[in-house]
């Protein structure tokens, strides 16, 4: 062909495929809203039905935006080698938790066929690369065939169950420190009041959120665009804690079915004499005071990543959450090696991956075959897992299927029997196995 032609033709897929791109991250968009309202539907199957679709679209439109070639990164520090294949935000999240103490090199190794994805992985293991990690659609319909093969949500949310009276959740020693910050700012002058009007979501959205948002994740900073909160905003309001009367923090709050959503909150100019004084406690505080007035039986504290380790998922623990679903569009993390080195996978089970079978939650325990689990060590790590709001552990072993360590249905059940019931499905994956208590 000629050279011209082929530059000109090369040019033309470039700009309809970033057209096209944009126009499936607007239906992306689009479906993670309806996901979000759909328990506003009154009746439950066509709940159910309406939030299949908009996943099963969502899903769809992720694989063909991932369509045909991804970017690949190796990342080489002084203890291993990963590589990822994915797009920058993972990119940036696989730096800060494999190398945040240690100098990387980073190499960019062009983009990747999906059609060819497990042939180069083999190409990579076999290349002294100790871990690939694979930022996919969830629904990539390929399987890996690799000895050590994990799966993970890239976001989860963490959902906590309102007693009655709410007051309930501060009881006991260890919420001494929440006691003690909220009874602290009602003696220093902060209230709350709610709005429904634009220019407080403005104020909310460009004096709080942003600055928030952008100055506590930086690079990594996932950023809600204005017109996805006035969406959500018209369902609900924002919630704006006051001092003296002055706004300076706040809240996007919403209800669907018996669910109120209250994640999105921010605080004024991030300024960080108020987060040190615990206004974020607040924030969660006062938004889950007026759920319980709105009569709601749940709030959901927000997507975090789905980490054990990640900061925002471990300050949420303090209100006795549990984990579930994520009721947007997001990728997976997928997880292949041959084998890992001792450090490599204390490290990974020290950042405490969860994945998800059948809608419910568990952290990941990376264990080789000649490494002996006993009981004591398991009932530890699931006396973890279960206070992390979790089901149980999910054991990966090399060539060997997933085994779920877990407590009873019964156990499974006490926590919130309700909240299982509106969130997820209880039943387990047909290719794994359990171990019970």
């Amino acid at each position: 062909m000629i050279p011209g032609v082929t530059k000109g033709l090369w040019h033309l897929y470039r700009r309809s495929k970033v057209r096209l791109n944009a126009l499936l991250y607007r239906v992306i968009e689009e479906c993670s809203l309806i996901l979000s309202g759909a328990r506003e539907v009154p009746f439950p199957l066509l709940q159910r039905a309406l939030q299949r679709m908009a996943r099963c679209v969502g899903d769809v439109c992720w694989l063909l935006r991932d369509f045909p070639r991804l970017p690949a990164y190796r990342l080489a520090g002084s203890q291993w080698t990963i590589v990822l294949v994915g797009g920058e935000h993972s990119l940036i999240e696989v730096q800060r938790l494999f190398f945040a103490d240690q100098e990387v090199t980073l190499q960019e190794l062009g983009r990747v066929s999906l059609w060819k994805l497990t042939a180069q992985i083999r190409c990579w293991l076999s290349e002294e690369t100790d871990l690939v990690i694979c930022e996919l659609s969830r629904i990539y319909p390929r399987r890996f065939p690799f000895p050590i093969v994990f799966t993970i949500p890239t976001w989860v949310q963490q959902v906590t169950e309102i007693p009655n009276p709410p007051e309930r959740l501060l009881v006991g020693r260890h919420q001494d420190g929440t006691r003690f910050r909220i009874n602290r700012a009602r003696r220093s002058g902060f209230d709350c009041r709610f709005s429904r009007a634009k220019e407080d979501l403005k104020h909310f959205y460009y004096r709080m959120y942003l600055p928030f948002v952008t100055g506590r994740h930086g690079k990594s900073a996932i950023v809600t665009p204005y017109s996805q909160q006035f969406q959500r905003f018209r369902k609900g309001g924002v919630l704006l804690i006051t001092r003296n009367g002055e706004p300076v923090a706040g809240s996007l709050c919403y209800v669907a079915g018996q669910i109120c959503y209250g994640s999105e909150y921010g605080v004024i100019d991030n300024d960080p004499d108020l987060i040190q004084q615990g206004i974020g406690t607040l924030v969660i505080w006062y938004t889950l005071l007026w759920a319980h007035k709105q009569r709601c039986l749940f709030l959901s504290l927000g997507g975090t990543r789905s980490w054990c380790s990640n900061g925002s998922f471990e300050y949420k623990l303090k209100w006795q959450p549990t984990v579930t679903r994520l009721n947007e569009i997001y990728s997976t993390w997928t997880f292949l090696a041959q084998r890992l080195s001792p450090a490599l996978e204390e490290h990974l089970n020290q950042i405490g991956f969860i994945c998800e079978i059948r809608e419910r939650f568990y952290r990941v325990l990376v264990k080789s075959n000649s490494q002996k689990m006993d009981k004591e060590f398991l009932d530890r790590e699931l006396a973890r897992a279960r206070h992390q709001g979790l089901a149980g552990l999910a054991i990966i072993a090399p060539s060997s299927p997933v085994i779920l360590y877990q407590a009873g249905e019964r156990a499974l059940e006490t926590k919130g029997k309700r909240l299982w019931r509106e969130f997820g499905s209880p039943n387990l994956s047909e290719d794994s196995q359990t171990l019970r208590l």
